[in-house]
């Protein structure tokens, strides 16, 4: 089997880039924290769901996340 591989998108970016086909938000502090429980939360059950519980090779974080939202709030996630 080949080596699996998480991508995360975040979405709160200062602006849209021209390559990107992701849903962003230009803005919605308020979502952010909302945003990491729901994304805790949906990964939980998909790997619950899972009955072949082989590693992750790599896990990619895309999209942007303000300099306010970094550190200490994603250490539960």
């Amino acid at each position: 089997m080949p080596p699996r591989s998480l991508y995360l998108h975040i979405p709160f970016c200062r602006r849209k880039c021209f390559y990107c086909d992701f849903a962003i938000t230009t803005g919605g502090k308020s979502l952010m924290a909302e945003y990491v429980e729901v994304l805790a939360a949906e990964i939980k059950q998909t790997t619950d769901k899972l009955t072949d519980r082989s590693t992750l090779h790599t896990i990619f974080l895309g999209g942007a996340l303000p300099p306010s939202y970094r550190g200490q709030r994603w250490i539960g996630f």
